[in-house]
């Protein structure tokens, strides 16, 4: 919920863009839901492929 609380205004990755339009479709709670499921598949792939994370910045 903090980390939702903090997003900025500006946005400047895909995953920021991807939650302000989500709480606005669903909500806050849902979308603090759907953040730890996100994050929890996110950690499953990086351990598994052996990889870092990589945030994708916003192309527009």
């Amino acid at each position: 919920m903090s980390y939702l609380a903090r997003l900025p205004e500006v946005v400047t990755t895909q995953k920021q863009a991807w939650l302000i339009e989500l709480i606005k479709r669903i909500g806050f709670k849902r979308t603090c839901i759907a953040l730890a499921k996100k994050t929890v598949r996110t950690a499953w792939a990086m351990l598994h492929y052996e990889m870092k994370y990589q945030p994708i910045p916003v192309t527009a």
